[in-house]
C-alpha cells in the first residue's frame, strides 16, 4: 500500500514538471532585424525587418503549419498517458483500500463472535475478560481482571458497561490500552512510593520537633515529689484569705489550728511586700518550662485565686457606701461577717479541691473561670504547632476543627 502511494505521488510530480514547459510552436522563431531596432519610435516595423530563421527574404526553408491543423505534439502525448495511469492507479488504490477495510471489519466481527459467548449481541465484562484471557495466554505479563476492566470502560463509549460491535477496535487496540495502562500504573507506583518516602520523612522532621519540645516542655506525668511541691502555691491565697476569715477564727480562740493560722498570718503581714514578693515570684516560676506542668498550673492558678479575693473587698466597700446612701440600708456588724465569713469559706474550698487533685496527679483544672485562663497561660505539648511556634488553646482548637472537618470530607 506504501509502495502505491509513493508511486502516484511520484506520477503527479513528473506531470507538474512537464507542466512548466511551453507547447512547442510550429517551428519559426521570430527574430527583429537591425533595421528594426533602428527604426523610428512609433513606427512599426516592416515586412522586411522580420525575416525567418535560416533565410532572408522572410520564407523559412520549412514549410509554415496554420494552427487549425496543428497536432498534439509528443511530450502532450506522454502528459495525457500520465494522467491516465495515474487516474487508474487511484482507482485501484481506493478499490484496495475499500477491500483492506472490508476485511479488517469481518476480522473484527469474528473476534467480536469468539467474545460474544452468549449471543446476545454485546460483550459483558465478564465475557471480555475470558475472551482477551484467551489471546493473552502466552503473554509474559500478567493482566489484572481491574486492567481489563479498565480497558473495557475505555471503549465502552455508551457507557452500558458492555461493548457493542461499533465499540469493539479489535485485539490490537486493547493491547495497545493495556500497555498504556500498565506504564501509566508503574509511573504511580513509583510516584506514590515518592510520596511515601516524603511522608516518612516529613513525620520524622515532626517527631524530631516534638522530642527537642518535649525536653524543654516538661509536659510527663507528675512524680510524686512534684505533686507534694505543686501544693506550695496554694499557701499564697490561703495565707491572703484569712483575713476574711478573722470573725470565724475569733470564735475558736482556743482551736490550736486556728492559733497556727493565725500565727502564721501575722509573720506574713509581719514581712513588708511579702505578698507583692509571693506574686513576681510565682509569676517568674511558672514561667519555667522544665517544672513539671503541674507545679506551673498551680502556680498560675493560685495567682488567679489570690487576684479574686480583691473582687469581694472592692464589692463590699462599695457595698458599705451605696446601700446606705441610695437605699437607706445600714451595714451591720453581722452583716459584714456573714460576706467576709462566706469569702474565706468560698476560697478555701477552691484552694482544698486543688490540693486534692494535684495530690492524685490531676490538674485541678475544674474551677469556673479561673482554670480556662490558667489553662491558656500554661502551654502543652499540643499548644504548639509543626513548627514549634506556640498557638495557645485556642489556635489547638482551630487545628483540631480543621482536622476534623478533613475528616469529614473524607468521609463523604
Amino acid at each position: 500500500m506504501k509502495i502505491t502511494v509513493a508511486f502516484l505521488v511520484a506520477i503527479s510530480l513528473c506531470v507538474q514538471s512537464f507542466r512548466r514547459f511551453p507547447t512547442p510552436t510550429s517551428g519559426r522563431t521570430i527574430v527583429t532585424s537591425s533595421s528594426a531596432l533602428m527604426s523610428s519610435p512609433g513606427t512599426p516595423p516592416g515586412d522586411d525587418s522580420i525575416s525567418m530563421f535560416g533565410g532572408s527574404d522572410g520564407r523559412s526553408d520549412k514549410p509554415s503549419v496554420s494552427s487549425s491543423d496543428s497536432k498534439p505534439s509528443s511530450m502532450q502525448m506522454k502528459i495525457m498517458a500520465l494522467k491516465a495511469e495515474a487516474a487508474k492507479l487511484r482507482a485501484e488504490a481506493a478499490e484496495f483500500e475499500s477491500v483492506a477495510a472490508q476485511e479488517r471489519a469481518e476480522a473484527i466481527a469474528e473476534v467480536f463472535r469468539s467474545f460474544d459467548t452468549n449471543n446476545d449481541g454485546e460483550i459483558s465484562l465478564e465475557e471480555f475478560k475470558n475472551g482477551l484471557r484467551e489471546y493473552l495466554v502466552d503473554s509474559k505479563v500478567d493482566y489484572t481482571d481491574q486492567q481489563l476492566a479498565r480497558v473495557l470502560r475505555a471503549f465502552d463509549d455508551s457507557g452500558d458497561g458492555a461493548l457493542q460491535l461499533e465499540e469493539f477496535k479489535g485485539i490490537d487496540a486493547f493491547m495497545k490500552k493495556l500497555d498504556e495502562l500498565v506504564v501509566e500504573e508503574k509511573d504511580q507506583a513509583i510516584q506514590a512510593q515518592f510520596e511515601a518516602r516524603e511522608a516518612a520523612e516529613q513525620a520524622k522532621l515532626e517527631q524530631a520537633k516534638i522530642d527537642a519540645l518535649a525536653d524543654i516542655l516538661n509536659d510527663a506525668p507528675a512524680s510524686g515529689s512534684d505533686k507534694i511541691v505543686s501544693l506550695i502555691p496554694y499557701l499564697f491565697p490561703l495565707v491572703d484569705s484569712i483575713q476574711y476569715g478573722i470573725y470565724m477564727f475569733s470564735k475558736e480562740e482556743g482551736n490550736p489550728i486556728v492559733s497556727f493560722v493565725v500565727t502564721i498570718y501575722a509573720i506574713y503581714q509581719a514581712i513588708p511586700f511579702s505578698g507583692l514578693f509571693a506574686f513576681f515570684a510565682l509569676s517568674f516560676l511558672s514561667g519555667n518550662m522544665r517544672l513539671n506542668r503541674l507545679i506551673r498550673f498551680n502556680m498560675q492558678q493560685a495567682i488567679l485565686i489570690d487576684i479574686a479575693l480583691i473582687i469581694p473587698g472592692l464589692v463590699g466597700g462599695l457595698a458599705t457606701y451605696c446601700l446606705p446612701t441610695f437605699l437607706n440600708i445600714p451595714i451591720t456588724q453581722e452583716m459584714i461577717a456573714t460576706s467576709s465569713t462566706l469569702t474565706f469559706l468560698l476560697c478555701s474550698a477552691m484552694i482544698i479541691y486543688s490540693m486534692i487533685s494535684s495530690l492524685l496527679g490531676i490538674a485541678p483544672d475544674k474551677i469556673p473561670f479561673i482554670s480556662d485562663r490558667v489553662q491558656q497561660r500554661v502551654p502543652t505539648i499540643d499548644m504548639f504547632d509543626k513548627d514549634g511556634m506556640f498557638i495557645g488553646k485556642d489556635g489547638q482548637d482551630d487545628n483540631n476543627k480543621k482536622e476534623k472537618d478533613k475528616e469529614d470530607k473524607g468521609e463523604d
